[in-house]
């Protein structure tokens, strides 16, 4: 068996390299439209290889891995390998890149949904400020009903307003002499 030297790259021919792959890639330096014969042999090929790891963006890298292989015709050297393998080659370093540009990506979703997500400990300030409000309004009925069971007085205005309070939560009509505005539902200070 004797070896070819191919003009496109230098050094002889691997065993099971296809001369006439090499023929086809040679001749494309000069008639580019040539190369359409490399991708009706090894687009099917190509194409399997891709969609069984990446499924329906086997046509993109397809098309561009025989783009890179169209474009980069003139570094292919026979002595590394032959055509089929170079091929090969080129869509495992596109999975590659597709691989590390999808992970960089779900890492910036990450970071961007986390830059806008409340940390676990912070909340809503107005729905804390509405607990607080009820939480008080209910401490403070709570006391005036234990003053009153002990004997003790409880002031009024205080009672009525937190009676006008719960009337509002069951939404009640209002009384007469109850929920007007601008008045202190609780005294400031106890007389």
């Amino acid at each position: 068996m004797t070896t070819t030297r191919s003009p496109v790259g230098s050094g002889a021919a691997p065993p099971g390299s296809s001369p006439a792959d090499e023929r086809l890639l040679a001749d494309s330096l000069h008639e580019p439209e040539r190369f359409s014969g490399l991708f009706d042999r090894y687009a099917p090929v190509v194409h399997g290889y891709l969609s069984r790891r990446v499924g329906t963006l086997a046509d993109d890298l397809l098309s561009e891995t025989f783009l890179l292989a169209f474009r980069g015709r003139d570094g292919y050297d026979p002595a590394r390998g032959p055509v089929r393998a170079w091929l090969f080659g080129i869509a495992t370093n596109l999975l590659r890149r597709h691989a590390r540009d999808e992970e960089r990506r779900y890492r910036a979703f990450g970071r961007a949904a986390a830059a806008l997500a409340p940390a676990a400990n912070e909340f809503d300030t107005s729905t804390a400020s509405r607990v607080d409000a009820q939480a008080l309004v209910r401490t403070r009925h709570n006391r005036c009903r234990e003053r009153r069971v002990q004997g003790a007085e409880c002031p009024e205005r205080a009672f009525q307003g937190i009676k006008d309070h719960e009337r509002r939560q069951r939404k009640e009509p209002p009384r007469a002499g109850g929920d007007r505005p601008g008045r202190l539902l609780f005294p400031t200070s106890e007389a």
